[in-house]
């Protein structure tokens, strides 16, 4: 769920202020005065019969003692009045106008013989960033606590400077004026829609009827006349901040839009880009600033800070990445699976917050009264012999909070209430904004959850309360709630000893996922966290975990096809006879993952039984032979040659057959079966003539050839003959048979 934040800034008048034009760095004597520029301000004074002088107690006394100085430091503006006019013009210009409203002070110190009156003018212009004159009106000024009602301000005698600050021109005066010494009178020039640029302040002091129809002088002339213009100072525009909106909490890493709205005409943000509207992508918590810009320059700034949730951890593995074709292989994906459990039992300290009504019935923490150890929090007095209250009508809150971080999220807590239906606990999760007024009882609705309670009336004995859902509602993984316990007794009537305990408060969490199998080259998918495939071309496997929170990850495993050749390349398998023995030989040209081979000899070529295991070298690119040994104690046997892979897999080869007698003077046939060349090994002829005969089973003979004496070892080419089962005899002159007939098969 998204919660949209609206955010709002406003910048009051006098809460912030800063000096723009400072005249109080030192006392410097008459007709020495240098400004000193502040904020890109310069100063001019223009004017006759005026002397000025800078710093504390400013003031031009000349012939008049027995005043003291004045408190108030400044631009002080003064003159040995004679008999005529003087005025003296001081010009503030700046060259950067500033945002907001200019304040400075004045005070007057009239000087007067007895029976005459001299009058003071002070005439304020201020122009605009377009030197453009701003309008003199109730609205653009104010003097003291009252709105300037004309072009001129005028001071008088009897300390009128106190009583009438901002007359109106040709008011009345006092006749008899011996100098006003009043509090200084604060003037503020107001710049509700456009910037000051230019402040032009005009002193005048009066002798006669001139300027003033009501102002005249007799007799001699005055000792002092004085004013002093204190330090001008900024009071920042009071502007609306913009308003400022997006979307959050989101997934880390997920897009955000901020939008900025209000009385401006331009908007920068502090990532640099500017417009109204603003697309961030946060990995973690990022406060955002936007300044508005307005018509006349002027900004004002305002901040929205998007909160993320955090991202499930994802993984994505397989048993075997490189498989041959038909190969079911195993797919597994690992989250960050954690159950975490934060205790609360108030053993060393208390990280409750309370907010209590104000009466001596509050929440406390100790040892009165608890569950299990030695402390809980509890509704109590500071009596020992009081292990609750005397409970009064009142409400009041214990609150902590608490960050879900996981799918799940669990309340558990011991409480005790010996009390009745007014009195009672009851507990509540609500938005950490949420403001707890003590005496006001929550009410449940919208964003205030009531999760439990209420409990009352259950003795002395402590209860337990488990597995109560935090999650409800708006909150969510990756928020933060405040758990409340409140304690309420609706009832004006003293009940002694009713008031609830918390102890052993345990907030569980965990987490739960949903899993998105899907296959790159396959239409393959599964929503199962462990899932099996037998992929028939090499492809990626990724998987999509989800948590609760809508947050998603996604992690890649690579599976490839191998072509898997064959796991031994045979080169030959052959028997032969030696003496007594059989043997059989064999040789591979490479292997790979080849465990063992397997030997079985037979009779008939069909009934095999197991006669060896011999292991196999496993792995390898160069010939290798293998042999193996039998003894002879029979004629013709059938052998068998088949292989086994490290992963079980069988191969069979070819079978020989192979005949083999023992030592004698019988005849012999090498090899048999044979295909090209055999050796017929026969006994040593000495004094007959016999032939060494071939003849087909239908008694046709196939071959005839003498043999010579004393040769026991003759190589025949039968690769002429037709391939089957031939009878090998040895035949005297008069074809008597000689010996034992043997059979040859022709390959």
């Amino acid at each position: 769920m998204r919660i949209f934040l609206l955010v709002s800034i406003f910048y009051a008048i006098n809460v912030f202020s800063q000096t723009v034009l400072d005249w109080n760095t030192n006392n410097i004597g008459v007709n020495t005065f240098t400004p000193n520029n502040s904020s890109g301000a310069s100063v001019t004074i223009s004017g006759t019969g005026f002397n000025t002088l800078q710093g504390a107690s400013p003031r031009y006394n000349t012939g008049y003692s027995g005043l003291p100085n004045w408190s108030m430091n400044g631009l002080g503006l003064g003159a040995d009045f004679v008999n005529t006019s003087s005025s003296i013009i001081v010009d503030v210009t700046f060259a950067v106008p500033p945002c907001g409203d200019l304040r400075f002070n004045v005070h007057d110190l009239d000087g007067s013989t007895s029976g005459n009156i001299f009058e003071d003018k002070i005439i304020i212009d201020t122009w605009d960033q377009n030197n453009t004159a701003i309008p003199i009106n109730s609205t653009n000024f104010i003097f003291g606590t009252s709105s300037f009602c004309g072009g001129a301000l005028y001071y008088g005698g009897n300390n009128l400077l106190n009583t009438q600050i901002g007359r109106c021109q040709n008011g009345a005066y006092n006749a008899n004026s011996y100098g006003s010494v009043g509090s200084a009178v604060q003037v503020t020039l107001k710049s509700p829609t456009t910037k000051i640029k230019r402040v032009r302040i005009t002193y005048t002091s009066a002798k006669g009827a001139s300027p003033d129809v009501n102002a005249y002088f007799t007799g001699t002339n005055p000792s002092y006349e004085n004013i002093v213009i204190g330090n001008i100072s900024l009071i920042p525009a009071a502007i609306t901040a913009p308003s400022v909106s997006g979307s959050s909490p989101i997934c880390a890493g997920s897009n955000s839009t901020l939008n900025a709205s209000g009385s401006f005409t331009s908007y920068n943000w502090s990532t640099g880009q500017s417009g109204a509207s603003l697309s961030v992508s946060p990995i973690a918590s990022t406060t955002y600033t936007v300044t508005g810009t307005n018509s006349s320059g002027c900004t004002a700034s305002n901040t929205l800070t998007v909160n993320t949730k955090p991202l499930p951890v994802a993984s994505a593995s397989v048993d075997d990445a490189s498989i041959c074709n038909n190969q079911q292989i195993s797919l597994s994906s690992v989250p960050n699976s954690n159950t975490t459990t934060s205790t609360y039992n108030f053993e060393g300290s208390n990280p409750f917050t309370f907010v209590n009504d104000g009466g001596t019935i509050s929440w406390r923490y100790g040892t009165f009264t608890k569950c299990s150890g030695s402390n809980a929090i509890y509704i109590g007095t500071a009596t020992t012999n009081n292990n609750y209250a005397t409970f009064q009508a009142s409400v009041d809150f214990a609150y902590i909070d608490i960050p879900i971080t996981e799918c799940n999220a669990t309340l558990s807590f011991n409480w005790k209430c010996a009390g009745k239906s007014t009195d009672n606990l009851s507990v509540w999760v609500v938005p950490v904004s949420t403001t707890l007024v003590g005496g006001t009882q929550l009410v449940n609705g919208g964003n205030i959850i009531k999760l439990g309670g209420d409990y009352w009336n259950a003795g002395s004995s402590c209860n337990t309360v488990t597995s109560l859902n935090l999650i409800q509602g708006w909150v969510t993984k990756g928020q933060t709630v405040r758990l409340v316990f409140q304690a309420k007794n609706a009832s004006a009537v003293s009940v002694t000893n009713t008031a609830p305990m918390i102890d052993d408060v345990a907030v569980v969490q965990s987490s739960s996922y949903n899993y998105s199998w899907t296959s790159s080259a396959t239409s393959f998918s599964s929503i199962l966290q462990n899932p099996t495939n037998t992929p028939a071309l090499s492809t990626t496997y990724s998987v999509t975990v989800t948590d609760c929170g809508g947050c998603s990850k996604t992690a890649n495993v690579a599976v490839s096809i191998d072509p898997c050749p064959l796991p031994v390349e045979l080169v030959s398998f052959e028997g032969k006879c030696t003496e007594n023995k059989q043997a059989l030989a064999w040789q591979t040209a490479s292997e790979h993952n080849n465990d063992y081979f397997t030997l079985e000899q037979s009779e008939n070529g069909v009934d095999f039984y197991h006669l060896e295991n011999v292991v196999a070298v496993g792995n390898s690119s160069s010939i290798i032979t293998y042999e193996y040994e039998i003894d002879n104690s029979r004629g013709g046997d059938y052998f068998s040659l088949s292989q086994t892979d490290m992963d079980g897999h069988i191969e069979v080869f070819n079978t020989v057959y192979l005949v083999c007698e023992k030592q004698s003077n019988e005849l012999s046939i090498f090899p048999n079966p044979g295909n090209e060349l055999i050796e017929i090994r026969t006994p040593l002829i000495q004094n007959e003539e016999v032939s060494l005969v071939f003849t087909a089973l239908d008694g046709r003979v196939i071959y005839n050839l003498s043999i010579a004496k004393n040769v026991d070892a003759r190589t025949i080419d039968v690769s002429a003959f037709e391939a089957g089962v031939y009878n090998v005899c040895l035949v005297d002159v008069n074809g008597n048979l000689y010996g034992e007939r043997k059979r040859f098969v022709k390959l």
